[in-house]
């Protein structure tokens, strides 16, 4: 039982460790947003060159997985929000 206990116990541990390193590689964009301040500042949407850009931002800075902030219900401190270095990449 002891075994079983501590075995559990360990995969209890693994999960939540991955669970942490896993929100480290993700980040999330305000795709409105930035459409918005694009098209303010040139005139016209940019969306491709804006998808681009977050693509660069997101392998320059280690992240696997980028959401648009408007999808997200909940976002913890851990989560990095990207939006203004992708319209760094876009101005």
């Amino acid at each position: 039982m002891k075994k079983w206990l501590f075995a559990a116990g360990l995969g209890l541990a693994m999960a939540a460790s991955a669970s942490v390193q896993a929100a480290d590689s993700i980040a999330v964009v305000n795709m409105g947003n930035l459409f918005q301040q694009v098209a303010q500042s040139t005139g016209v949407s940019k969306t491709l060159e804006n998808e681009f850009s977050v693509k660069k931002v997101a392998d320059d800075k280690g992240y696997d997985v980028v959401l648009d902030t408007n999808t997200v219900a909940y976002a913890g401190s851990s989560v990095k929000d990207i939006t203004s270095d992708v319209l760094k990449q876009v101005k």
